[in-house]
């Protein structure tokens, strides 16, 4: 029996990891409440009127890997960069000049500039 308990105790462990797992990125939003953004969102896809620093930028410069926010940017020479968070809003601000570098990298790579 006691080989029983612990094999239920472990498949609940199990479903609490990937429950939480699963519910990781969606900012507290609530399931099927509101429209999640795409995917994939460009800044060039973002209409807020602003012009854009690198049009095809699609991760914040900070953390590549995560999706930019409408809200949350920076204006350099009068051009918008979009992150995903403030926090990284902040480290970019702190250390300008690193951003921008690896920014200015991916828009040359992007226009076929440097592979």
């Amino acid at each position: 029996m006691n080989g029983r308990r612990a094999l239920m105790a472990g498949l609940v462990a199990l479903a609490l990891c990937v429950g939480m797992v699963a519910g990781c990125g969606q900012d507290g939003r609530s399931s099927g409440a509101e429209k999640a953004p795409p995917l994939y969102l460009r800044a060039a896809d973002i209409k807020d009127g602003a012009p854009k620093y690198f049009p095809e930028q699609g991760q914040c410069p900070v953390c590549p890997t995560s999706e930019l926010r409408e809200k949350i940017y920076v204006d350099v020479d009068g051009k918008r960069i979009y992150f995903d968070s403030e926090e990284c809003r902040k480290k970019f601000k702190q250390n300008r000049s690193k951003y921008l570098q690896k920014l200015d990298k991916r828009k040359k790579e992007a226009s076929g500039g440097e592979k």
